[in-house]
């Protein structure tokens, strides 16, 4: 028996996020998609970290681009599978997260059975090697340098000279 849409008690193990760090931050309140490396298993012993399904036409989300998104999520703390593609859009929307738009539906397609393929004969604890269909919102990247220090030693022991060592600060001109 699997998870079926709308479904958020059926009694499913989910395995522990061993790294908090790579769970999506959304708003409070907000479902989020599995984490990479996060996965249930289900009464019949099989294991899902993903299910997607493509969407398009709706204005507001991509500006109606085929995108493949998430129809598994976390909701109050329990996995969940929406009901359908306007749920799914709406779980993607309030997420705030970022998905891939695709230029046609077959590109889309061509993504989504390139990616099941991908997951095809791998064991759950290696469900983090597949990328998530999210990209994270722009707070979470780290901002380069305004300016790249360039380094230009005169010799090897000047580039030597250069290294940090603990508790010596280097600054930059």
């Amino acid at each position: 028996m699997r998870l079926g849409p709308g479904q958020s008690t059926l009694i499913v193990e989910v395995s522990p996020l061993v790294n908090q760090s790579l769970a999506p931050t959304v708003p409070a309140g907000a479902a989020r998609p599995f984490a990479p490396g996060e996965y249930l298993t289900s009464p019949d012993k099989s294991w899902s970290s993903e299910l997607s399904m493509t969407v398009m036409g709706d204005p507001s989300f991509n500006n109606g681009q085929p995108t493949v998104i998430p129809s598994l999520w976390i909701k109050d703390g329990k996995p969940y599978v929406a009901k359908d593609e306007a749920e799914a859009i709406e779980l993607a929307k309030a997420s705030g997260l970022a998905f891939q738009g695709f230029p046609t539906l077959d590109a889309a397609e061509s993504f989504s059975t390139q990616r099941e393929k991908g997951w095809q004969g791998m064991e759950p604890s290696a469900a983090s090697k597949n990328a998530p269909l999210y990209q994270p919102p722009p707070d979470q990247y780290i901002e380069p340098p305004a300016k790249v220090p360039q380094l230009t030693p005169a010799s090897a022991s000047d580039a030597l000279s250069a290294v940090p060592s603990p508790g010596r600060k280097i600054t930059f001109p």
